[in-house]
């Protein structure tokens, strides 16, 4: 239902004068949806949808910060350039979340410096690997799980994780 100009007047002037219920308006507007669109739409494996998005716009970012054609893009990842427009801008159903992964994996592996800095700067986040991790069969082991509860309990921000994981991981 559309809502008319007076009635989105009168909400915004009382969001505007009224915090509790410009609080409350926004807690509401957050749970009328999940964070998952394909959930929401009641589609069959929606979380492998949304994993399986998350990787297609990690493939696009990738390509853009490498600053690939579509030609060399698809080059490299070993596909016509027509089928790469499609995985990129139209639905993921031809695409295994293995193939995607392997994707990622191929755009990330380049020898060149620019490869290997924009590589780096890859950071999936907590959310996007919980997701990826359910499609993949992924399990955290109990010393990841307890890691994870030290961060919460400490504190920490997400940079200052990364460095403890990869103190954790340094050989020698």
């Amino acid at each position: 239902m559309a809502l008319t100009r007076d009635f989105k007047k009168t909400v915004k002037a009382r969001a505007e004068r009224d915090p509790a219920f410009r609080d409350a308006l926004l807690n509401e507007a957050v749970t009328l949806g999940s964070n998952n669109i394909f959930a929401d739409l009641g589609l069959p494996e929606a979380g492998a949808l949304l994993a399986k998005a998350g990787m297609i716009r990690e493939i696009r970012h990738l390509i853009s910060t490498l600053k690939l054609t579509p030609s060399a893009a698809a080059k490299q990842l070993g596909m016509k350039q027509a089928d790469l427009a499609e995985l990129l801008n139209g639905p993921s159903q031809d695409y295994s979340a293995d193939r995607l992964t392997q994707m990622l994996s191929t755009l990330g592996l380049g020898k060149t410096r620019a490869k290997k800095r924009a590589l780096s700067k890859f950071v999936i986040g907590r959310e996007r690997f919980a997701q990826i991790s359910v499609v993949e069969g992924i399990k955290p082991t109990a010393e990841m799980k307890e890691r994870t509860e030290k961060f919460e309990r400490e504190g920490l921000s997400a940079a200052e994780r990364r460095r403890e994981i990869i103190k954790a991981h340094r050989k020698g």
